[in-house]
């Protein structure tokens, strides 16, 4: 669709002052986005498929700001050599996104079909993940872009069973015939419209993009852009961050081991990357038991003093808005 791309975006740009790239000392920073980044969108690990290589549906409780919600995931399907394949949004899927809000601080969010969006070539977008640390090829992207365009969420609230949002997590994908930048055919995304939401409420908040993009570690990652957003008692350094085990597991998406002593570890290693990455300067547990049984785990977070330095500077941004 080489002239009909245009048609997806209206004349008039809206660009709003603080959702701009920001470099400090040396750092770049992005966005991170009220209630659709605390969805646990995305599949870590094995999926389970049918003898067809069907997937199910997924649905997830969790709890965002006191509030009880349910998502449900509907898979991706992909056409690839003829036959139609199925995927849920997974770690690629989540680099690739993250990559394109850092685009989108650029001051180059644009109103597509209402809602916000973005123009940009799969070249650049493939240099931005080199840049970052991760390299994937024109196929991976194109692929990781179809997954999200094709990926269906529906969100409600659990006390009434209101609907929130029931779309794509990007609703509008196009792909051009024309090559731009680079040799490379011209794209437009559009966010999903909790995104939009956020952004004209300025809800948005200031993340270290450079530091997620380096996380191996999944969880580890989750964790990064949750108290990224939720970490608001910066003002003193000594000032924790408590978050229980089945919180995390609740939470995060992440898939939990038949013991819970298994889903301990796989959490401590992920707070193992958080140290290394000075996100955090050390944490303690605080374990809950019943007799021998382990039922819970309180993990006290203390962050680094450049994380505590970065939400400092997040509140001031968020309170000046």
């Amino acid at each position: 669709m080489s002239s009909s791309i245009s048609e997806y975006i209206e004349p008039k740009q809206l660009v709003f002052d603080f959702f701009i790239e920001q470099e400090v000392d040396g750092q770049k920073y992005s966005q991170s986005i009220e209630l659709y980044d605390a969805i646990p969108k995305y599949v870590w690990g094995k999926v389970i498929r049918d003898e067809k290589g069907f997937l199910s549906s997924i649905c997830r409780p969790f709890i965002h700001r006191g509030t009880t919600y349910e998502v449900q995931i509907r898979p991706a399907s992909i056409v690839k050599d003829g036959v139609e394949k199925y995927y849920f949004p997974g770690v690629r899927e989540e680099i690739v996104e993250d990559a394109l809000r850092k685009l989108a601080t650029e001051r180059r969010i644009k109103r597509i079909n209402k809602r916000f969006g973005l123009e940009f070539s799969v070249y650049e977008l493939r240099k931005e993940l080199e840049k970052a640390g991760h390299s994937y090829n024109h196929t991976q992207i194109t692929d990781a872009l179809k997954i999200c365009s094709r990926t269906g969420l529906t969100l409600s609230r659990t006390k009434d069973n209101k609907v929130m949002v029931d779309q794509n997590m990007f609703p509008t994908l196009a792909l051009a015939e024309g090559r731009g930048r680079g040799g490379s055919a011209l794209v437009v995304v559009e966010f999903n419209s909790l995104v939009t939401r956020s952004i004209e409420q300025k809800t948005f908040r200031q993340i270290n993009y450079e530091r997620s993009m380096k996380i191996t570690n999944s969880l580890a990652r989750w964790l990064h852009k949750r108290m990224s957003h939720n970490y608001r008692q910066a003002e003193a350094f000594h000032n924790s961050y408590d978050i229980t085990l089945t919180t995390i597991i609740r939470d995060s998406g992440m898939t939990p081991y038949k013991r819970l002593g298994d889903s301990r570890k796989y959490v401590q290693r992920g707070l193992e990357e958080l140290k290394r990455l000075h996100v955090i300067y050390l944490y303690e547990e605080k374990p809950k038991k019943k007799g021998r049984k382990l039922e819970n785990v309180t993990f006290i977070l203390k962050p680094s003093l450049k994380f505590t330095d970065e939400m400092k500077r997040a509140n001031a941004i968020m309170k000046s808005t």
